[in-house]
């Protein structure tokens, strides 16, 4: 029985506080996962997500969460696609000019190279204006994510 190709799609946009935990954590990880599994970044806010679904057999996609009052700044939460497709999409940050993630996952599924697994991790972030890092707050909760991340390898 042949390995399940795996990858990981740190999502975010750099530059733009939290919104960059994805590729932050995908960085981090890289150092710290098999070499069997691929760990990418994705800047487009989903566009891609078909095309790197193609081939592979698990999917997982780290990006920011907004905040709630129950889902404050830190909070992490974990679901499966296409079972919680509407609480990712509600929750996942999105940029106005491009697919979210829900979206690239949907087209994935129309062309029919969605991954059997898909596993979506998002934290909530605190701060997504331009030109800035991330958040204390987020920078501090960013290794327990890749811990959890790491759980489903």
């Amino acid at each position: 029985m042949s390995a399940q190709k795996i990858r990981v799609i740190g999502v975010g946009t750099a530059g733009a506080g939290d919104d960059a935990l994805g590729l932050e954590a995908a960085s981090i990880l890289r150092s710290r996962v098999p070499p069997t599994v691929d760990v990418t970044s994705d800047t487009t806010g989903g566009s891609n997500i078909a095309t790197l679904c193609e081939g592979i057999d698990v999917l997982i996609i780290i990006d920011a969460v907004k905040p709630t009052p129950t889902f404050p700044p830190g909070a992490m939460l974990s679901w499966a696609y296409p079972a919680m497709r509407s609480a990712i999409d509600q929750s996942l940050c999105r940029n106005t000019h491009s697919f979210s993630v829900t979206e690239g996952l949907a087209l994935a599924e129309q062309l029919g190279v969605l991954p059997k697994r898909v596993k979506v991790f998002g934290m909530a972030g605190e701060n997504f204006e331009p030109a800035s890092g991330l958040s204390a707050t987020v920078r501090m909760r960013l290794n327990d994510l890749v811990e959890l991340v790491l759980q489903h390898i």
